[in-house]
């Protein structure tokens, strides 16, 4: 038995697992520790607040859903889902991605990632992870995990929807960061990289599938070239000479164009980063496709000469 064969793929799970959440430390690194970083942030959180005023019941939704009593009963239902299928073992693998990537959230929040604040009027805590994203997040990747295979694409569809809807109401009333909302997803990602199991089975729904890979490698594209571009303005403009005060003493009315560029990327970055996380869950439950059948040739008479 090649011992070195069968512990490759862990290898390459814990590699990844290990590259997202180093993505979680590079955002640290420029968005909480640097005032460039700092002021992106703070001006597409800013921008995206207009939002606010569709908000509605929103709120009170994820204030419901994203409770301690009502996370515990999502998880419970999910695990029966499992266990009604006899598939005891994604029960705990549920349990292990949602306890572990919510611990993890709040240890690197609380304990790990700090934060220096140089603009006055946002001395938050330190909100980096978004605890609420996280919470979201584990939600839908436990979905995912314990339906049939010809669900799964659309409960990846739905896990989308949720979560994205989630991350643009935190923001909205000013909650969170984008970058805080990237790297919950990146921390979810990495515990579902490791723990999601990879099935053999019919793939499903393979349009929707490619779809999720593209449009999210294309979001996080945009999103990156629009904090490139922000950044930009933000150095020539000198407004970092204005670190040690409030934001909106910055001269945001002479950039209207800067923060709706932030905005969309800081939108952008987020559904792409959601888009890329539940398609890579769904890509780890299905490890082989079914190889097609056999066709035996027909026999036929032979031709006469």
């Amino acid at each position: 038995m090649d011992v070195s064969a069968t512990l490759r793929p862990y290898r390459q799970r814990l590699l990844a697992a290990a590259n997202l959440l180093l993505g979680v430390v590079a955002l640290w690194l420029f968005f909480v520790k640097t005032p460039l970083g700092q002021i992106l942030d703070t001006f597409a959180m800013a921008y995206v607040q207009i939002l606010d005023r569709f908000d509605g019941p929103s709120m009170a939704i994820i204030g419901a859903v994203i409770s301690t009593p009502t996370l515990a009963t999502i998880t419970a239902a999910v695990c029966l889902v499992a266990v009604v299928r006899r598939r005891w073992q994604l029960a705990a693998r549920v349990v292990v991605i949602f306890g572990g990537a919510n611990i993890t959230t709040q240890l690197l929040k609380s304990y790990v990632l700090g934060r220096v604040n140089y603009l006055a009027e946002w001395a938050t805590p330190p909100s980096l992870p978004s605890g609420h994203t996280t919470a979201a997040a584990t939600i839908a990747v436990a979905i995912i995990i314990v339906v049939p295979s010809r669900y799964r694409p659309w409960a990846s569809a739905f896990g989308a929807l949720w979560v994205s809807f989630v991350g643009l109401v935190i923001i909205a009333n000013g909650w969170h960061r984008p970058s805080d909302l990237v790297a919950a997803l990146l921390v979810t990602g990495a515990w579902a990289t490791v723990f999601a199991p990879s099935e053999r089975g019919r793939v499903w729904g393979g349009a929707l599938r490619r779809y999720f890979w593209r449009a999210g490698i294309a979001l996080s594209a945009i999103g990156v070239s629009g904090a490139l571009v922000g950044a930009v303005i933000v150095w020539r403009a000198g407004m970092l000479t204005y670190r040690t005060t409030k934001i909106f003493d910055l001269p945001l009315s002479d950039y209207p164009g800067l923060g709706a560029v932030l905005a969309i990327a800081g939108i952008c970055s987020i559904i792409g980063s959601v888009l890329l996380v539940m398609r890579s869950v769904d890509a780890k439950r299905q490890g082989q496709a079914v190889p097609p059948k056999t066709v035996r040739p027909v026999a036929t008479a032979p031709t006469a000469r």
